[in-house]
């Protein structure tokens, strides 16, 4: 089990590296609990090493597996996979619903408008931005449980990025398999054409997505229609934006936020699923080690308990040692974990003619400090 799956269960190893650190530091005669709690050593960004690399954003194609996109949109046809993506917008957007089986829970997905966005199609819509606005769709929802499947698990693993004038869609989605996620683009997507699926230029994404995961901005989200000036410009266009609603709260961007923050810390599970325990002369340590943590995430979902309560002789006397040592020999001065933040801009508090304009600092491409070490 190379790679870390499923997440939901992988998260927890993070809540052991306080404990790892306090560890390392002689604090082993603490009880459990309070090595949890002790603070880490601050290290030095500069010499930190970064989870992920902006400057190796890794092959376009996936080296194994495919994205999840790829499965929700793809039908067998003879001993083929094809691409079947639904058009217009709407019934991409219906499909993607049915797959997680809401029932009763409402839509399980959260969407906005961005008229005046910092995507690579900003300028796409204009003079018209208010017409044309870009739908941003994220999946915050786990499946329904349902007879015979559990369903896919698009939770936090599944962006997409509309641009109707452009005829471009933009698509972000975890690949299980590669431990990684995927950037795609699906161009000739307006009526009457084929849609074309394409893994993206992944160098160029990267130069905003330096987190190699989604982004978005920071409270209050002033470019989304949770701006009552932005949702009254798009209201006087009269037009049904994809059956998103125009005016709604700032719990809707919220929730986006608190999504693109999670998936950015799958990048952290991974390196240290893989690299914490890996162990090249002993590949059976290796296993021996994932298979602890493994058993130390499944207690701690089932019971309710997290690591931190774990008194078990085999967790305390075998894995946070021997995982002690591999983050001191690996990671000396800790790990810069990229920053998945935009900083949060008013499009609309100008004249008409400063709207479509972007102050430098608030481009996208600027290199972001880690959101922490």
């Amino acid at each position: 089990m190379k790679f870390c799956r499923p997440l939901s269960l992988c998260g927890i190893v993070f809540a052991m590296v306080a404990m790892l650190i306090a560890y390392d530091r002689g604090t082993a005669d603490r009880s459990v609990l309070s090595m949890a709690q002790a603070d880490p050593i601050p290290a030095p960004a500069a010499e930190a090493r970064w989870v992920v690399d902006p400057a190796d954003p890794g092959p376009d194609l996936p080296p194994v597996g495919r994205s999840l996109f790829d499965h929700v949109i793809t039908e067998r046809q003879g001993p083929h996979m094809v691409y079947r993506v639904p058009f217009p917008f709407t019934a991409l957007v219906q499909k993607i619903e049915q797959e997680l089986d809401p029932a009763d829970q409402g839509s399980p997905l959260k969407r906005v408008l961005i008229p005046l966005n910092r995507s690579l199609q900003r300028h796409a819509a204009g003079p018209d931005y208010f017409t044309y606005p870009r739908a941003v769709v994220a999946v915050d929802t786990e499946p329904r449980m349902r007879g015979g499947s559990s369903g896919l698990l698009l939770k936090d693993r599944l962006f997409l990025g509309y641009q109707e004038k452009a005829e471009i869609l933009e698509v972000i989605s975890y690949n299980e398999a590669a431990g990684r996620f995927e950037f795609q683009v699906v161009r000739d997507y307006g009526p009457g054409k084929t849609p074309k699926v394409l893994y993206a230029n992944r160098a160029l994404c990267t130069t905003c997505h330096q987190n190699q995961s989604p982004i978005f901005s920071r409270p209050l989200w002033d470019e989304t229609n949770a701006n009552p000036n932005v949702a009254a410009l798009l209201e006087r266009q009269r037009r049904d934006f994809y059956r998103f609603p125009v005016h709604q709260g700032v719990d809707v961007p919220n929730a986006i936020d608190e999504a693109t923050d999670r998936a950015n810390e799958f990048s952290a599970y991974q390196l240290f699923w893989q690299d914490g325990c890996e162990q090249a002369r002993s590949p059976g340590e290796s296993i021996q080690c994932r298979a602890d943590i493994f058993r130390v995430a499944l207690q701690a979902r089932l019971t309710g308990f997290p690591p931190a309560l774990n008194r078990s002789p085999p967790y305390r006397e075998q894995l946070l040692p021997r995982m002690a040592a591999q983050w001191s020999e690996k990671w000396p001065h800790g790990l810069k974990l990229p920053s998945p933040d935009l900083l949060t801009r008013n499009p609309v508090d100008g004249t008409a003619g400063e709207r479509a304009r972007l102050r430098a600092v608030f481009e996208p491409t600027i290199p972001r400090e880690p959101s922490a070490v």
